[in-house]
């Protein structure tokens, strides 16, 4: 992780000058997909912090290029919702899947504790993968 925020900074002072619609700033958003996959196991939190510092930087990389006109400011504005808002949007979709991962979980508990009369018991925690417990020992490979 630290090496992605590293990346980002390195990559917008070695882009030329301009906004991040130049295709010279390939960086812009691609880091944040990086955040997205190795935050997933993190509060949301997390991954807004990184997302919000992402789009700080591309703000003053643009501002320090020049303050850009009206319209390619819009643009760039447009670009950076629906880029870094895509990416958060998945880091709440997978907050979703998780609390609803859960309820199932309790609620397969549950109607195993009833079905067969047994004392109430907690369910076991979801499965966690980690490149030790992936098969093949690098997830999967």
């Amino acid at each position: 992780m630290v090496l992605v925020a590293l990346a980002a900074p390195a990559a917008s002072a070695a882009a030329p000058p301009g906004d991040h619609l130049d295709p010279a700033h390939w960086y812009f958003g691609l880091i944040g997909w990086y955040g997205v996959l190795l935050l997933f196991d993190l509060p949301l939190g997390f991954l807004a912090g990184f997302l919000s510092a992402g789009l700080a930087l591309a703000v003053v990389r643009a501002v320090v290029s020049g303050v850009p006109d009206l319209e390619r400011a819009a643009a760039m504005a447009v670009s950076a919702v629906s880029v870094y808002g895509f990416q958060l949007a998945l880091g709440l979709l997978v907050r979703g899947v998780r609390r609803t991962a859960a309820r199932a979980s309790e609620t397969a508990a549950e109607e195993e504790r009833i079905r067969t009369g047994g004392p109430p018991s907690r369910p076991a925690p979801p499965a966690r993968v980690t490149r030790r417990s992936a098969p093949g020992g690098r997830w999967g490979r």
